[in-house]
């Protein structure tokens, strides 16, 4: 497909389909560490503050831990979908299905855009 070298996509041109939900706040208790001291850990007997420091008990998984905070996503109201190049092949032929209905008469040609492609429907109005 031929693209159009100058076609440029618009400045307001909005092409994420979602966004993060303005009204979506962070829960207060969302703040957690990820690891927390092991409750039910104890100091070794042997241990000696002297030669091995001071005893920390060891990090475990948190279970109230729930990862990074993100808000919820919502449709974007002001998605436009992907901005694609029209096509010079599918606008030259249109013109040129257009050019050709002028000369016969009783005959409309509708032209229209759907999907990636232009639609050429040429229509013979005269009644039989």
């Amino acid at each position: 497909m031929l693209q159009d070298p100058d076609a440029k996509k618009p400045e307001d041109w909005v092409d994420e389909a979602q966004i993060p939900d303005p009204a979506d706040v962070k829960p207060d208790d969302w703040e957690q560490p990820e690891t927390i001291l092991d409750p039910e850990a104890s100091q070794p007997e042997d241990w000696d503050v002297e030669e091995d420091g001071e005893w920390e008990a060891p990090r475990i998984p948190n279970p109230a831990y729930k990862g990074e905070w993100q808000p919820k996503m919502i449709d974007n109201p002001a998605y436009k979908g992907e901005w694609e190049v029209g096509s010079l092949l599918a606008i030259t032929l249109c013109l040129a299905a257009a050019l050709s209905t002028l000369k016969r008469p009783h005959s409309r040609l509708l032209c229209h855009h759907v999907s990636d492609a232009f639609v050429i429907q040429h229509m013979m109005t005269r009644s039989r």
